[in-house]
């Protein structure tokens, strides 16, 4: 039995034991609309001029018909951070980019550390490349050393116009290697600057030495979904990275077991983003009216949690015409 009914602007259509199909007063085609949270409601591809006018039911069941394998799937986004603590290294869970990186040395300005020549740790002190180091361990990422000549090969050297955040500087002074920093954007560096002045940030240039070179030591990896062997979100994040659990595809007369990378059930909560990374959504057939009750009633939560941010974006306004064209 189908069915639709219009409350306000917004249309409905009851299919089976439940779907949910919502439509905005402006012209809809395609296959997607996306909110600003980053949740994506599939919809259906019938062209809706005004929702004052019904779209007929044959009409609306010889599209449903074609796309019976969508799948209703949140974007992956970045997980808020979280830190435990490890002997004198706090370890962090979230998604590591050059601006968390950043935001992480700068917790150190204003004397909260000390600088000591040759030190290793956070609570008793450290020099410059020992918190460059630091600061990279505190994300995973071991490879640094705790020398700065050591750190001058623990990456990639890009030329200066292509420095990023989180970046490591070198200098040199009287021609020899000297010193570190994390480029902090804007033409300035988070470092351990000198005994008495401790962590600093400053301008990238630094009087009385000379700029040698940049080091990228942090590597992006690409993140892929796939459902039915089809590329359905695709994204880069920092190695050691801890991504956000989409929502769960739904694809009808399916139920979804979770995702897999390999032969391996992923854990969102602990998997860390080392390389690229292929995840693949698995299904098992639905085989009880039960079953087929859960699988539709998943759709109705993640469908009404969408009309509902969608239409408090549309009742303040806050769409323009290209996001409803898109």
């Amino acid at each position: 039995m189908k069915g639709l009914f219009q409350n306000g602007n917004r249309i409905y259509m009851l299919s089976n034991v439940f779907s949910v199909m919502l439509c905005t007063t402006s012209l809809i085609t395609g296959t997607s609309y996306q909110t600003e949270d980053l949740t994506s409601l599939v919809l259906d591809d019938t062209e809706i001029a005004e929702t004052n006018d019904l779209v007929s039911e044959s009409e609306v069941v010889e599209k449903e018909t074609k796309k019976k394998n969508k799948v209703v799937v949140k974007k992956s986004v970045k997980k808020t951070s979280t830190t435990t603590k490890t002997g004198d290294v706090e370890k962090y869970y979230g998604s590591v980019t050059g601006d968390a990186i950043v935001a992480f040395a700068r917790q150190y300005k204003n004397h909260k550390i000390k600088y000591k020549y040759a030190g290793r740790t956070l609570s008793g002190g450290t020099d410059c490349s020992g918190f460059t180091n630091l600061v990279y361990k505190h994300f995973g990422i071991n490879r640094l050393g705790v020398t700065v000549e050591g750190q001058l090969n623990a990456g990639t050297k890009v030329a200066r116009k292509n420095i990023q955040k989180g970046d490591i500087i070198i200098y040199t002074k009287n021609g020899h290697i000297s010193h570190a920093a994390i480029y902090a954007g804007n033409g300035k560096i988070v470092h351990m600057s000198a005994p008495g002045v401790d962590v600093i940030e400053s301008s990238i240039d630094i009087p009385g030495s000379t700029y040698y070179a940049a080091i990228r030591v942090l590597k992006y990896y690409t993140v892929k979904y796939y459902v039915d062997e089809e590329v359905i979100d695709s994204f880069k994040v920092g190695e050691q990275s801890i991504i956000d659990e989409p929502t769960d595809p739904v694809k009808e007369g399916y139920k979804f077991i979770g995702w897999y990378k390999g032969d391996k059930l992923f854990d969102f909560s602990k998997n860390k983003i080392t390389k690229n990374t292929k995840l693949v959504a698995k299904f098992e057939e639905i085989t009880t009216p039960e079953e087929a009750l859960e699988v539709e009633s998943d759709v109705i939560d993640q469908t009404i949690e969408t009309i509902e941010n969608t239409s408090e974006k549309t009742e303040t306004g806050s769409y323009t015409e290209s996001e409803y064209k898109n």
